[in-house]
């Protein structure tokens, strides 16, 4: 909740003011889905500019992209970055990113310092180092190497010398020179935005507490995510539910009771821990499905699980998913799962709650904010995530054999014991939908931006 008085309504009849929006344009990413989210409708009183970057390979705007391969391709593009921003001259540069080449940064911090605000999507020695485990350094159980690679990391060094100091320290093998002098730089970028923009904003209270913990930057405001997917459910409920109630009919779930995990099929987001958990289960009617992008490798790795249990499907085919695919396939669940092993925020889990789903999550990161609010059960190890399967989906099943009781006749007791499932799964509902709205969001966002220019208006008066 940003907790500032919004400034006088005079801003609101003066000249439409400008916002450049730079965020991660770069595969699938919940960045994208947020930004994509907040903006759609725009901003009263402002005119929005969104573009994507992706350090200084990958540039995104007035409906072109621009790919960067070699250096001079890459200079190119860091120029036309930085005249398409002096041409639009934004009033505010509101950054959903870190992931920029340090030559547009600096630029930007140079020219517009007075007017960044920067969001936090994540913290990057925490989050974002995962790619050094291939090298056998787990910067997440390593408080020591973190401290050291954080003061370290400087957009003013060489950071290949930083990592041969970082190697001789720590005694690492001299191939992971490269990821670590990658990893300087990403932190270097982070440091410089945190130290440097005018405001600084984190999507969940535990982002902000691991700036704090890594950084040791105090300062900031908490504007957790929101979603606008109920809402776009409510606008064509009727066709969706049909769909969604054909597409269980056509592949023969339609009594099945059908567990959903969506997002990227890796590792890191606990999908192997998942499907090994749920192959422990012996029970019939229940079908596991993923939804999202993988790798050969990974698919391999599934099916090296999987075996022959026929429970157990990947919706890799675009013919083979429901219709308005992410609405529908969710509406089609009974229970969304989310086993990832960390997690700054967690837009799945809230999309699914906000639509009534039963919604397991790992005990981790800020994924436990909804265990702890009561939108989600929690788990902590692969046993306890198969218990916890057992008893979501017997509570399910009880509900579904309820259902089918009152069809066809009403008992009091039934009655009660449907009622009051029901009037969970309704608080629940209203909670998410107030708390984690996307227009929650976008107004939290909206007072902010009034503040700074009125910030900056009287700093001229």
């Amino acid at each position: 909740m940003v907790n500032i008085s919004s400034p006088p309504a005079y801003f609101k009849d003066k000249e439409s003011r400008k916002i450049l929006v730079i965020f991660p344009d770069f595969g699938i990413n919940g960045v994208k889905t947020l930004v994509n989210s907040l903006y759609s409708e725009g901003f009263e009183g402002y005119d929005i500019k969104k573009i994507g970057i992706w350090f200084d390979e990958i540039y995104k705007a007035n409906g072109k992209e621009i790919v960067a391969k070699d250096r001079e391709e890459k200079q190119k593009l860091k120029s036309l970055v930085k005249e398409d921003m002096e041409k639009y001259n934004p009033d505010i540069i509101h950054l959903h990113s870190y992931a920029i080449d340090k030559e547009i940064l600096g630029f930007i911090l140079n020219n517009y310092r007075d007017r960044t605000v920067y969001t936090v999507h994540s913290v990057v020695p925490y989050d974002d180092l995962n790619f050094l485990l291939d090298f056998g350094i787990d910067v997440k159980n390593n408080k020591e190497l973190v401290r050291e690679l954080v003061k370290k990391a400087s957009l003013e060094e060489n950071l290949e010398i930083a990592a041969e100091d970082v190697i001789r320290k720590y005694k690492i093998p001299s191939e992971a020179k490269t990821p670590i002098a990658i990893a300087l730089y990403m932190i270097a970028l982070q440091k410089e935005l945190l130290n440097n923009s005018r405001y600084i904003t984190y999507i969940s209270p535990f982002v902000k507490e691991k700036i704090r913990e890594i950084y040791g930057i105090e300062k900031g405001i908490i504007i957790p995510n929101g979603t606008d997917i109920f809402r776009k459910y409510e606008g064509i409920k009727e066709r969706i539910n049909r769909i969604a109630e054909e597409w269980k009919r056509n592949n023969n779930f339609s009594d099945k009771i059908l567990i959903l995990y969506t997002g990227r099929i890796v590792e890191d987001k606990g999908v192997l821990d998942l499907i090994k958990a749920f192959k422990e289960l012996e029970d019939k009617d229940i079908v596991l499905y993923l939804s999202g992008s993988y790798t050969e490798e990974m698919r391999e790795k599934i099916d090296k699980i999987v075996g022959k249990d026929g429970r157990i499907y990947i919706i890799d085919d675009p013919k083979g998913a429901p219709e308005d695919s992410l609405l529908a396939t969710y509406i089609a669940a009974d229970i969304v799962v989310y086993p990832s092993k960390h997690e700054p925020f967690g837009l799945v889990p809230i999309e699914a709650a906000s639509l009534g789903k039963e919604v397991i999550v790992r005990y981790v990161d800020n994924l436990k904010t909804f265990v702890d609010e009561g939108i989600a059960e929690g788990f902590e190890t692969k046993e306890e995530l198969k218990e916890k399967l057992k008893e979501v989906i017997n509570k399910v099943r009880e509900f579904k054999k309820l259902a089918k009781k009152l069809a066809k006749y009403e008992s009091p007791e039934d009655l009660e014991k449907a009622n009051r499932y029901l009037q969970k799964k309704i608080e629940k509902m209203k909670y998410v939908r107030e708390r984690y709205s996307i227009d929650k969001c976008r107004e939290e966002y909206k007072k902010l931006y009034e503040q700074l220019i009125f910030e900056k208006s009287n700093s001229f008066s």
